[in-house]
């Protein structure tokens, strides 16, 4: 019986593990050790991204059928959603509208098997909706209706109360979909459902690997955080430099007040002599 060779993981350092349970990604032929892999996949499907080889800067993609072993359920699930997200042109998505559900379909797919209506139902959770108003199914009113009800001035409203909640919250609004997003974990380069890449610091639409936040950029669009995890700081730093400052106009005037008492005592004690002198002769 012949011994197992041992390759060493460049992800994880590790010198000791059987070829075997190495994996090799098709395209670049890298390898690497499967539980790193299996970590690098529920990441990047975490993310909405379809898994990657794991060096730096490769972009070999990982197939899908050869990473079923690495797979739950619900991770299987997860990356058929981002296959299909990526082969579905971004005007043809119609994602359902009821928050426990977000299900992707195309609108393609929606009319062929309801032509003549605009309710539709998802094709995961069952819940009817309406595509043309992109909400849950308005039963008694007509598109137009409900519009007049939803008008601009009352939406106008919930905008402003929106955008003061992201303010609030530190979160980002994608510039493509408009959708916001609230990054709670990670790096600054954000990746919307829709497709978009932006940078979550800046706002800035992602520039591939040399992505720099400007300063016109920092000075503008920093993201907020949260205002009270910082209000101590906003608080004690000013009072800070208050007594600092005070501190020190204290300093100044106990050494100007000890430079006017020493010659004080100077003068007094050394008064000036009384020269006699000696008759004149003019």
């Amino acid at each position: 019986m012949t011994a197992k060779s041992k390759e060493s993981c460049v992800i994880c350092f590790g010198d000791d593990i059987d070829s075997d349970l190495m994996f090799l990604v098709d395209e670049c032929g890298h390898r690497f050790c499967f539980n790193c892999v299996k970590k690098h996949i529920e990441v990047k499907l975490i993310d909405r991204m379809i898994p990657n080889c794991l060096v730096h800067r490769c972009e070999s993609q990982l197939s899908f059928d050869r990473c079923g072993k690495f797979l739950t359920l619900k991770l299987s699930s997860m990356w058929k959603q981002r296959i299909k997200e990526d082969s579905t042109p971004l005007k043809e998505r119609v994602y359902c509208p009821y928050q426990s559900c977000s299900y992707l379909m195309s609108k393609t797919e929606l009319f062929s098997l309801f032509r003549y209506t605009h309710r539709k139902s998802c094709f995961k959770c069952g819940g009817s909706f309406c595509v043309r108003c992109k909400v849950p199914w308005h039963s008694r009113l007509s598109c137009t209706d409900y519009k007049k009800l939803h008008s601009r001035p009352q939406n106008d409203n919930y905008d402003v109360k929106l955008k003061s909640l992201a303010k609030l919250k530190g979160w980002r609004q994608c510039g493509k979909c408009q959708h916001m997003i609230e990054r709670t974990s990670g790096c600054k380069h954000i990746t919307c459902r829709c497709g978009n890449q932006f940078c979550y610091k800046c706002g800035a639409k992602w520039r591939s690997n040399s992505h720099q936040c400007g300063i016109s950029d920092r000075l503008q669009n920093e993201v907020p955080r949260p205002q009270g995890r910082i209000s101590w700081f906003q608080h004690v730093v000013p009072l800070a430099i208050d007594v600092m400052f005070c501190g020190l106009v204290v300093v100044v005037i106990m050494a100007f007040g000890d430079v006017e008492l020493l010659c004080k005592g100077k003068s007094e004690a050394a008064p000036e002599p009384n020269i006699e002198r000696g008759p004149s002769f003019s």
